[in-house]
């Protein structure tokens, strides 16, 4: 379960939309809009966690 509402994993939906960085090693950066579902990360193709990082 995710910490806030600006914290998720992947195949959550987004609830606030912005730009998420990823927690592992990669910490790459997608641009999310409300009800998205976030994704694997681009990079090592993992599931993750997402942080925001800027809301939009």
């Amino acid at each position: 379960m995710p910490k806030s509402d600006t914290d998720a994993r992947t195949d959550a939906a987004c609830t606030t939309a912005g730009i998420y960085r990823s927690d592992c090693a990669d910490q790459e950066r997608v641009t999310l809009a409300v009800g998205d579902g976030f994704p694997k990360c681009p990079s090592c193709r993992k599931a993750v966690g997402w942080n925001l990082v800027v809301a939009t």
